[in-house]
């Protein structure tokens, strides 16, 4: 039976054109258009740099020579959908690999064909492998036929990698979404982690700023409070002086009268100090209720203000120089006889301060 040999074909390859290296090959390698376009899309398609597909037709031998014809190709998975051709063959693609390095792998697979196709848009390299011996086809061909089963399949594969591609393309919006999403989220957790330092550190300056007020209120309110108690302290010390002074007579005279050396005068006399001891003691009182009084006024800078008309200087009054050691309690007890009029020697002379009188300062006396 001879052989049917395609209508519509073409020569490629190196030997391409030969005539007389056509009539002496002892192998011929025809190829299916689709099977040709379906190798070229999955390189132009493959994102791993390689691939694998399986080939399948027919083999047939005639006068020692040995024909091939490739009706079909698929991946390795797609083998059921061609179960009406015979297995022939790989056809390989390695972005990092030359056609001569896949010899040792085509030795493995005795009476087999595998194409090798190359990186550029240039056509596939054929080796055969026949009785254990690798060798290159110069040539092969190409034909055109109605070849209905390839044509459903590359239609179907067309799809799935559209579905895949789709399906890639939704993942990357989605992950793409993913990101911003989380990118959102941090800057919103910035944000909140910002204001929050921002508030906290606004109220820490607002709690200095109450702390510093405080704290000058209550130096001025301690000042006071100090100048009042030193000047309390200052008159308790000149109320004492008297009363140490009078201990000490009623001392002395004392013993005297234990000593029987006193006469009827002076017996005359003690009676009439000791008469008088009520009344001193009860001016005393009245004096130290009166200082307490004024020194109360004074710390507690309760200075009654008086009429314009009092406030001024009389051209008649007397004037007191300040002298080291002196204080306007003093000065009043001094002149008046009395520490009641110290409010009124602050008044009259405009002093805030009790304690504030200076050496050489001049104090103008009201009259008695």
């Amino acid at each position: 039976m001879k052989i049917q040999i395609p209508k519509n074909i073409r020569q490629c390859g190196e030997g391409a054109g030969a005539t007389d290296s056509m009539e002496n090959m002892t192998e011929r390698i025809y190829v299916e258009d689709y099977v040709m376009t379906f190798l070229r899309q999955a390189r132009e398609r493959c994102r791993e740099g390689r691939f694998q597909a399986e080939l399948y037709g027919r083999k047939e031998q005639e006068d020692g020579k040995t024909w091939f014809f490739v009706y079909a190709a698929g991946m390795p998975e797609d083998r059921e959908k061609f179960s009406d051709y015979q297995w022939l063959g790989q056809a390989c693609w390695d972005k990092d690999r030359q056609p001569e390095e896949y010899i040792a792998d085509v030795q493995k697979k005795p009476e087999s064909l595998c194409a090798v196709l190359n990186s550029e848009q240039g056509e596939p390299v054929f080796f055969l492998n026949e009785n254990r011996y690798v060798k290159r086809a110069d040539t092969f061909f190409i034909f055109y036929e109605k070849n209905e089963v390839m044509q459903n399949f590359l239609i179907e594969w067309y799809r799935k990698n559209d579905r895949l591609k789709e399906s890639e393309h939704s993942d990357h919006a989605a992950q793409d979404f993913r990101r911003l999403y989380q990118e959102r989220q941090n800057d919103i957790h910035e944000h909140k982690v910002i204001s929050f330092l921002y508030a906290a550190s606004l109220m820490l300056m607002i709690l200095c700023c109450i702390t510093g007020i405080s704290a000058v209120n209550q130096y001025d309110k301690m000042r006071q409070m100090g100048q009042a108690i030193d000047h309390l302290a200052l008159v308790m010390e000149e109320r004492r002086l008297p009363e140490k002074t009078e201990t000490t007579v009623t001392e002395a005279a004392s013993a005297k009268n234990v000593g029987g050396m006193i006469s009827a005068p002076e017996v005359a006399g003690t009676d009439e100090e000791t008469t008088a001891e009520p009344s001193k003691d009860a001016e005393k009182q009245e004096e130290k209720v009166e200082e307490e009084t004024a020194v109360q006024a004074v710390s507690q800078n309760v200075i009654t203000v008086l009429p314009e008309e009092k406030k001024e200087a009389d051209a008649e009054n007397s004037v007191y120089i300040v002298k080291e050691g002196d204080t306007l309690a003093q000065i009043s007890r001094t002149l008046y006889g009395t520490s009641s009029r110290l409010v009124e020697l602050c008044e009259f002379n405009h002093i805030e301060d009790p304690n504030s009188i200076i050496v050489g300062q001049k104090i103008l006396l009201p009259k008695e």
